[in-house]
């Protein structure tokens, strides 16, 4: 009977697994209930910022002296998983009803033989409970942390902290810390310096370094700020979330600041970035159209500063943003130019779209697929009626974003962009006789 019944359970499990993670989580409940003892005798103020996850959570017990001055809640518990805290996200998170969430996650999962892949889809899991009740929360992942006992780990801590980086580039609502890269010394190792005995855990050295990166990032939500930049590497935001510093609007229209997003109204204009020409980086934009037509683009390569909404359009290159459209003009081409190697744009949700511009040569990803990859030279579709001006653009240029009309609703967040190479790098130009003219 024991054979049958051991059987039958495990069946059960396989064909559960929903069960499977409940079952896995109530080996907490001795500390979730203490927590409920807690919130009664004191009960936390709603629209607070919550901590949860495994041990390096539940071990910061100095978390709100690193976080003066704002209500900090700590929640995380055991060497719990991912998957673990979603299952009790009902009493560990959702009672708080926090205005921000920072999970940290993945190294137990992974220690435990959670392959990489499933880990990021806990991960999203998490993110669908919570914003299932609490859709106006916004939720952090804080990267999995590199650690002597488990380096022989790092690929898989890499793939699960690269994949969530990405989809939260794209994600509403959704940020990726880096704390790994800090916690790294010179010779690409965790820093001995910052662990306890066990070299699992930090000690209040290694917090010290977690409460610079969370301070900066709880700086940047208070300040509505994007959020992708928050120990992000070698970005650098081009809009600061908060006014249009920088950018200056020509043509009809206009673009409105809401809620940390740039909102196009009327048109046609261009919204274009003054501090400088921009080439031999990579641009990133994340952006929303509200419906499958709204309609918008990116220009890059803008030889002159923009005066008017047209001379860019046949100067310059349009990086197209429309869902509908035939293959030259659809989402992630260089408008009626280039032929779309795929359609990957989702109306009506976030996308991430990268610009690379690499001298001649301009790539386009748009939610990680390849769209475009066109270098000067090569030949593009014949011009149509009412197309741009065919011939050479710049390798340096301005950039700009354009509201096409009033029925063409589209938001943008996350303007950022990275260099690709130092100035005594970068290739030698191509010869031309410079920009075309746009057609009388």
């Amino acid at each position: 009977m024991l054979p049958l019944l051991c059987a039958w359970t495990l069946a059960f499990f396989q064909a559960h697994p929903a069960a499977r993670q409940s079952s896995t989580a109530s080996q907490w409940d001795t500390e979730i209930q203490a927590f409920e003892r807690a919130d009664r005798a004191n009960p936390p103020e709603p629209g607070g910022i919550l901590f949860t996850g495994s041990s390096s959570i539940r071990l910061w017990t100095s978390l709100a002296d690193h976080v003066p001055g704002l209500p900090v809640l700590n929640r995380g518990f055991g060497g719990s998983q991912i998957h673990e805290v979603t299952a009790l996200a009902d009493r560990v998170v959702l009672p708080y009803a926090p205005a921000v969430v920072l999970l940290y996650g993945g190294t137990n999962d992974i220690f435990l033989g959670r392959p990489a892949p499933q880990v990021v889809d806990d991960f999203k899991a998490f993110v669908a409970r919570i914003h299932r009740t609490l859709p106006g929360t916004r939720i952090a992942f804080i990267s999995i942390a590199p650690n002597p006992a488990r380096w022989s780990l790092r690929p898989q801590f890499e793939q699960v902290n690269a994949a969530v980086g990405a989809w939260a580039a794209g994600a509403p609502l959704v940020d990726y810390i880096d704390v790994a890269t800090p916690m790294l010394g010179g010779d690409g190792r965790p820093r001995p310096d910052i662990f306890a005995d066990d070299q699992l855990h930090m000690n209040e050295k290694g917090y010290g370094i977690w409460k610079t990166v969370m301070g900066e990032y709880l700086a940047r939500v208070a300040a509505g700020a994007p959020m992708h930049a928050a120990g992000d590497g070698d970005w650098t935001p081009l809009w600061n979330g908060k006014d249009l510093s920088g950018w200056q609007q020509v043509g009809p229209g206009r673009f409105v600041v809401e809620d940390g997003m740039l909102r196009t109204e009327g048109g046609m204009g261009l919204l274009w970035y003054t501090p400088r020409r921009i080439g031999d980086a990579v641009l990133r934009i994340v952006f929303k159209p509200e419906k499958p037509k709204s309609n918008s683009g990116i220009f890059i390569r803008i030889p002159e500063a923009p005066t008017e909404p047209w001379r860019p359009v046949h100067t310059g290159y349009e990086v197209q943003i429309y869902g509908s459209g035939d293959d030259h003009h659809t989402a992630g081409v260089l408008y009626s130019f280039t032929r779309a190697k795929a359609r990957p744009v989702r109306p009506g949700e976030w996308n991430t779209m990268e610009i690379t511009l690499d001298g001649p040569r301009t790539l386009v990803h748009l939610n990680g697929t390849l769209v475009t990859d066109f270098t000067e030279g090569q030949p593009v579709a014949e011009a149509s009626k009412g197309d741009p001006a065919r011939g050479p653009r710049p390798l340096t240029g301005y950039i700009g974003l354009q509201n096409h009309g009033k029925d063409d609703v589209v938001w943008f967040r996350d303007i950022a962009v990275r260099e690709l190479r130092t100035k005594q790098e970068s290739p030698a130009p191509i010869p031309s006789s410079g920009p075309p003219r746009p057609p009388r």
